[in-house]
């Protein structure tokens, strides 16, 4: 953002409030990071009988300037996170991530899909 005038210039009120909806706007940016992880199932009675049931896929929404795939620390903490979801008959094993780094546009709406099926019979 580039201003024409000089820094010690006073700016209007309304040039005050659109510099802070700017910065709230940055501050406030939200990226959805995608949990990937493997499930087991407790099959049996004791604590050593656990089966494979698959993928388990989880999302999270952080703030923008939290989001840093170089970082160690991301790995630990949703780690962490799939152990506190973990009990006696369900366990998480953390696989990785992915951040959503696009935003998406709507394609219709569920009136839509119902419309483009009936047109199709």
């Amino acid at each position: 953002m580039k201003f024409s005038r000089n820094f010690h210039e006073k700016i209007s009120i309304v040039e005050k409030v659109f510099i802070y909806l700017c910065l709230i706007k940055k501050k406030n940016m939200k990226k959805r990071v995608f949990i990937n992880a493997t499930k087991f199932l407790n099959v049996g009675s004791s604590e050593s009988l656990w089966k494979d049931s698959g993928q388990s896929k989880f999302v999270i929404e952080l703030d923008e300037n939290l989001v840093d795939p170089a970082s160690q620390t991301d790995y630990l903490v949703f780690t962490k996170i799939l152990e506190s979801k973990s009990n006696d008959s369900v366990k998480y094993y953390f696989e990785g991530y992915e951040i959503e780094n696009s935003q998406f546009e709507i394609l219709g709406s569920q009136e839509d899909y119902l419309t483009a099926v009936s047109e199709l019979n």
